[in-house]
């Protein structure tokens, strides 16, 4: 996965948003001045994980047969996983859902940080395993 302009674009609008409405918001001024520093932090937490990737807790990912994957984690570890059927599917934004062991992982995925076709063909695989994998209703009911 490579980095992406796309998520540093929609972080810099969305942080900056918040901080464009504070002046606009009846907060106690030692509140506004709280409120600055968490949107920093938080704008830099979030791009190193999103943008950059350097602090992400999966750094790649192989979809084997069914809903198994192989995960290489933010320590360089590999190890199995599941990704779950609840994915978000939409031609701009790939949410996977990724178990773990015990422990869920989301994965944001735009088109900017995989190749087109790559792209492409996980959000395929998405909706038709998404589709099959629904259990069937009996008629009538």
């Amino acid at each position: 996965m490579r980095p992406s302009r796309q998520a540093a674009l929609w972080l810099l609008i969305v942080h900056a948003a918040g901080i464009a409405v504070l002046p606009f918001v009846s907060l106690p001024l030692w509140m506004v001045l709280l409120v600055l520093p968490m949107t920093g932090i938080s704008l830099r937490r979030s791009w190193s994980r999103h943008v950059t990737r350097h602090r992400a807790p999966l750094r790649s990912f192989i979809w084997r047969q069914d809903w198994n994957c192989e995960i290489v984690d933010s320590a360089g570890c590999t190890g199995q996983g599941v990704v779950l059927p609840q994915a978000f599917v939409m031609p701009w934004l790939v949410i996977l859902y990724i178990r773990v062991g015990t422990r869920r992982h989301c994965l944001f995925l735009l088109p900017d940080m995989l190749p087109a076709v790559t792209f492409r063909r996980l959000r395929v695989r998405l909706l038709i395993q998404s589709v099959t994998s629904q259990p069937r209703l009996a008629h009538g009911r």
